[in-house]
């Protein structure tokens, strides 16, 4: 799970994620618009690239507009940025708020405090109903902190516990303690997010915007492998799979010049 990683307390992240709300916001109140256009037009004179200007206004088809007001015009460069950062902050803002529900940090809280052994099965209970039987969940949980303490192990996060568990040194664990087993696997299916995979969907949204206008589905896909490991795609030699590219076909050998 994305969320676990650096051995983090679920109600750690749970405080992370308040904190990184608020910073948000008070970043909206702490830099005035004023003085960020003023150093922004400050390094555009010392680096001599234009100020910000505003954009030629576009005139809209009569065919799309349907109403008899004029279309909003900004006054200044500085007038729309504003516009657009009080809008970048608000959406990160909400978007974080409604991504990350303190309803399923406070359940995996629950599970984590379970698990360590700071916490009852109650409330697991309810949420997951005849899927776990409350004796049996209770004992095996005992039984693996226990176990634990015999090898010397900390057991203080969810993500140790799981350690704990996997692997072929957690092979008997598992099937000694099943109850316990069948719990920790709940937990990892909970609905998460990660960056990766955000990341990943950004990439082929682009690429399909900009470069899929003529391009089939096959090499559509050869583009999106290149594009997620591009650490692996900057170390091949451009010049050989050019001069492979080129002598496949008369027509290239006649057009290109090949490199060796």
């Amino acid at each position: 799970m994305a969320f676990l990683a650096g051995r983090k307390h679920w109600k750690d992240l749970g405080v992370t994620k308040d904190q990184i709300f608020t910073e948000l916001r008070l970043a909206l109140l702490s830099l005035p618009m004023q003085k960020f256009g003023k150093n922004t037009t400050a390094a555009a004179d010392e680096l001599n690239l234009e100020r910000p200007a505003i954009p030629r206004p576009r005139k809209i088809p009569r065919r799309l507009d349907t109403g008899v007001a004029s279309p909003h015009m900004f006054q200044s460069p500085e007038a729309m940025y504003r516009q657009q950062y009080n809008e970048t902050v608000d959406t990160a803002t909400s978007s974080l708020d409604c991504r990350f529900s303190q309803t399923a940090f406070k359940h995996m809280q629950d599970i984590e405090d379970f698990v360590t052994g700071k916490g009852d099965c109650k409330t697991n209970l309810r949420f997951y109903g005849d899927d776990l039987d409350e004796s049996r969940l209770r004992l095996h949980r005992d039984m693996c902190i226990d176990t634990a303490k015999q090898r010397g192990v900390q057991l203080n996060t969810f993500q140790e516990v799981v350690g704990f568990l996997k692997g072929d040194k957690g092979d008997s664990l598992r099937t000694m303690l099943p109850e316990l087993t069948k719990l920790v696997k709940l937990a990892l299916t909970a609905p998460v997010t990660s960056c990766t995979s955000e990341r990943s969907f950004s990439g082929l949204r682009r690429l399909k915007t900009y470069l899929r206008s003529r391009m089939g589905q096959g090499r559509l896909n050869h583009i999106v492998i290149l594009n997620c490991h591009k650490n692996m795609s900057r170390n091949e030699h451009l010049d050989l799979i050019a001069d492979e590219f080129i002598k496949r076909t008369a027509t290239r050998r006649n057009t290109f010049l090949l490199k060796n």
